[in-house]
Order: C-alpha cells, then structure tokens, then sequence
C-alpha cells in the first residue's frame, strides 16, 4: 500500500508546483474598485472580488494588460502565454507605488483636467521635466498648457546647435515638432515661449519600437527618467 500512496503523493505535490509555477504574478496597473491599489501585486490564481462598475487593469508578466469589469467574484481568468518575466511586475510595481508626487499623471487622466497632457507621447513646453520620451519612428508632438492666444516658439537642439523659431496659432494646444530640428536619442534641447521669462532645457530619449508591449515601454521610460510620460502611458493604454 505505501509503495502505491508515496508514487501518487509524489504526483500531486509535481502538480501542485507546475500549477503555481504557472500561475505566476500580476500586477494592478489602473482600478476603480476598492482594496485593490496602483503596484499591488496579486497572484494569478487569487481570487478576486470586483464589485459591479467597478473594474481592475492587470498587467501579467508577459506584459499582457487586461481589464476585469464586475460584478466579478473569481481568479482573474488571465491566459497564460508562457513568457516569465517577474522582473518586469516587480518594475511596474515600483513605478505604480512609488511617491505621491509621481502620480498626477494618472489622476489628471482621470479627472479630465487640461492643465497637463493625458497623451503619454507629448513634450510639454512651460514645464521644468528634464527627461522626455518619445516612440522612434513615431510623431513627435509638443504641448502646451496655454491655448489663449498665438505665441512663438523657439527651440534648439543644443546638440547640433540647430535652432528653429515658428508660430504657435491660438486654440491649438499640440504642435508637429518641427522638422528642421533633428530628434536625436540622448540629445540636450532648449525650448522657449515667447513672454516666458524661462527657457527650458531637456533631453530626448528615443522609445525603442522593438519593445513588446506598452508594460515594457513604460519600465524603459520610467529608468530614463520619464516617470509621468510612463504612468500616462499606462492610463491611456487603461482607456484605449
């Protein structure tokens, strides 16, 4: 009998580990719904309570984000796709709870405010950021808080030493950047509006296009500094 029961044990405890091993980590990217917060990090196979209207945004390690809306009583449902990168929740956790200061970004998304871009892909004018990201190969766009009234804008790639002035037309809050200024990864910019006593400098990192998903461009931004483009981006993509 002991011969039988120890092959049988020794079974179901090989299954009780693949089913862990498979079931992995998420992380919560954006929810509505209470006691789940912004870099928690649940196991896939937990079982989760979402009240109806509510919904919670998960991010596997694969990179994949899904959107669970309530009523939903249950584990998340989430297909496995076989990619382990426990690394990337890890990262996503830090940037979803890191300090305060950090999260307007996704608060203003959510409120609907204009005083700053829910576009994760602008370079805003009249703020002091010192690192912006924008996707290689994408549009590159630069905004702007005030849209009262016409203005000039000068920028500079302090690079190059290229330098452009052009006219910013009233009611128009984003710009094409202009073409005669190259974008170049890693390069120093300066960017001026007319009757701004300021003259704001930063540098441009170029978004890799080969990255897997929005998860990953995110974790990318963040290590470059471009932390509130990254938890934008990670709101949009909750939106879209």
């Amino acid at each position: 009998m002991a011969s039988r029961t120890i092959p049988w044990l020794t079974s179901l405890f090989l299954v009780g580990l693949l089913a862990t091993a498979q079931a992995g980590d998420l992380v919560v990217v954006a929810s509505t719904a209470p006691g789940f917060k912004l870099g928690q990090i649940i196991d896939a196979g937990a079982s989760l309570n979402i009240p109806a209207e509510k919904s919670v945004t998960l991010a596997s390690e694969s990179g994949k984000m899904v959107q669970i809306k309530g009523p939903h009583n249950g584990p998340p449902g989430i297909a496995d796709d076989g990619i382990r990168e426990p690394s990337l929740i890890a990262a996503l956790s830090r940037l979803l709870s890191g300090p305060a200061a950090n999260k307007t970004a996704i608060g203003a998304m959510r409120s609907g405010r204009s005083s700053a871009p829910t576009d994760p892909w602008v370079v805003e004018t009249g703020k002091r950021g010192k690192n912006y990201c924008i996707q290689e190969g994408g549009p590159a766009l630069l905004w702007r808080s005030n849209q009262a009234k016409v203005t000039i804008l000068t920028l500079e790639n302090l690079t190059t030493k290229n330098k452009v002035v052009v006219v910013w037309p009233r009611s128009t809050r984003t710009m094409t950047w202009p073409p005669k200024i190259t974008l170049l990864d890693g390069a120093k910019y300066r960017s001026h509006l007319k009757g701004d006593r300021r003259k704001k400098k930063f540098i441009l990192h170029l978004v890799p296009s080969g990255l897997p998903s929005d998860a990953h461009r995110a974790v990318w931004m963040a290590k470059k500094g471009c932390v509130v483009q990254a938890k934008r981006l990670l709101a949009w993509r909750n939106k879209h």
